[in-house]
């Protein structure tokens, strides 16, 4: 008998231990639904009734504060002085404050001190089914301690703890600031115009059909193939419209800053795709780009943020001399870097031409992030802008398996001169290295003279390519090795742009 009920006590245990783990599992993260919680209002707009906060004001903006009912009266005090203490949203009618008591129902000197007459100030008490709905959502224990939440759209934005809440500047500090401010701009950006229809199915912004919890892939075609786009390291939320799609597709980038777009494993041409997200300074960014499977881009959180990163990067990457032409292509650093680049126009005269490669340290390891320019003649050997920076001309940025690729036209000859056809090809590692490295030559131009072919050259690896037949133009592979041949170049790590 000692025997089972010890076993049923392991077994309770047990299923505590699974339920904990569960809720840690099913925790809602940044841009996660705040589920309905069915509570007692006993204060407020909607005193005596059981209303769903999130299902009547959810999809406005707002703060939830769970506190304790148990929670000492000078701690309740301080707490609604800092609700209180940030003046333009206690005053935001569409702002709303929440102070949920957990547990019992709050004593009468605890909700003396919560009374107030603004119309955006809810007190309510959680039962102990809505408490364990809290608990699987915050993922912790609150009955012991105050956990906020800062939210929009019913998205949860930010949380914070009491340790975090007691601090008298609290209201006034950094985190706070920024992260209701936030709420406010998706406020402004998603539901302008309050719906005043009291039916619960009328539309309520842009989030309203958008998924309970959004992933970090974006579906427009059913493939595995796909197009990755990467923002900062901060979660983000954004939107994708195309045509194969009805409405905006909601997502959010991964802990990487990153997204993926799924299209179509067999398409080789381009899709249009218009971009929507909020930016780490709080605007609204659009953006209409052309993407396709297999390629990488890195947008700005915002514009003016990219520009200063990447300016400060680059000037305290060295540059590796001899290096004609350097200080000129820093002048054409493009505002979104992708894997994919074009070099010529799609109606440019002249055979089509793909170029490209992997770009690999000495020890053979794929280099992510590494930034490159290339640039050549039209097809008649002339530079259209008058002069080899001034040529057609792109940029592109590295893979996470160190991949690239140019689309263009193949190079003719200069005019009346033995030079063979060439693309010129610099290195950029930010914060490591600015160099040139050997031109892309083709083995099968009459003009690279025998003599030409058997000279070894070796600078950032073989640039002497093979052309191959690629449909209706031609295709060569240029892989490059970083520092090779590279005079006073030493292996490092690049720098992260756009973090």
């Amino acid at each position: 008998m000692r025997a089972i009920t010890q076993l049923f006590k392991f077994c309770a245990l047990l299923s505590m231990c699974l339920a904990a783990n569960a809720a840690l599992a099913t925790a809602l993260s940044r841009w996660d639904a705040l589920p309905a919680l069915d509570v007692l209002h006993v204060q407020g707009p909607d005193q005596g009734t059981r209303v769903c906060p999130m299902c009547r004001y959810g999809y406005d903006a707002g703060v939830l504060l769970f506190v304790p009912a148990d929670a000492s009266a000078d701690l309740v005090r301080r707490w609604v002085a800092q609700l209180d203490a940030d003046a333009t949203l206690a005053q935001h009618p569409r702002f709303r404050r929440f102070l949920l008591f957990t547990g019992s129902k709050p004593g009468a000197q605890l909700l003396q001190l919560t009374q107030s007459k603004a119309p955006n100030w809810f007190v309510v008490q959680l039962d102990a089914s809505a408490l364990t709905e809290v608990q699987a959502m915050l993922g912790m224990n609150v009955k012991g301690q105050a956990v906020g939440v800062v939210f929009a759209q019913r998205r949860m934005l930010w949380r914070f703890t009491s340790s975090e809440f007691a601090n008298h500047a609290f209201a006034s500090g950094r985190s706070w600031q920024r992260h209701t401010q936030e709420a406010l701009s998706v406020l402004a950006w998603q539901y302008p115009a309050p719906v005043s229809s009291n039916d619960p199915d009328v539309p309520r912004g842009g989030l309203w059909l958008a998924p309970e919890r959004l992933s970090s892939v974006i579906d427009l075609a059913g493939q595995k193939a796909f197009a990755r786009m990467c923002w900062t390291k901060r979660r983000h939320l954004i939107g994708v419209e195309h045509e194969s799609r009805r409405g905006v597709q909601w997502g959010i980038s991964d802990r990487e800053g990153c997204i993926q777009i799924r299209v179509a494993a067999e398409r080789t041409t381009p899709i249009e795709i218009k971009l929507q997200w909020l930016s780490d300074v709080g605007k609204v960014q659009y953006e209409k780009l052309q993407v396709q499977r297999n390629q990488e881009l890195l947008l700005p959180d915002a514009l003016e943020a990219q520009d200063v990163t990447l300016t400060k990067f680059l000037q305290q990457t060295p540059v590796l001399a001899p290096c004609e032409g350097c200080a000129e292509i820093l002048d054409t650093l493009p505002l979104i870097w992708s894997s994919t680049s074009r070099i010529a126009a799609h109606d440019e005269p002249g055979e089509k031409l793909v170029i490209e490669g992997q770009v690999r340290s000495k020890d053979g390891t794929a280099r992510a992030g590494v930034l490159l320019f290339a640039n050549q003649t039209n097809a008649g050997g002339v530079y259209p802008s008058g002069g080899p920076s001034g040529g057609l001309s792109a940029w592109a940025r590295t893979d996470l398996e160190g991949r690239y690729r140019f689309d263009t036209v193949r190079p003719g000859s200069y005019p009346g001169q033995s030079i063979p056809q060439h693309v010129h090809f610099y290195v950029v590692e930010p914060g490591c290295a600015l160099y040139f490295i050997d031109d892309v030559e083709f083995l099968d131009d009459p003009k690279l003279l025998a003599a030409h072919k058997a000279r070894t050259k070796s600078r950032g690896g073989n640039g002497r390519v093979m052309p191959k037949r690629y449909g209706s133009g031609w295709h060569v592979r240029r892989d490059i090795t970083l520092g090779q041949g590279v005079a006073n170049h030493s292996n490092c790590a690049p720098m992260p742009i756009g973090e």
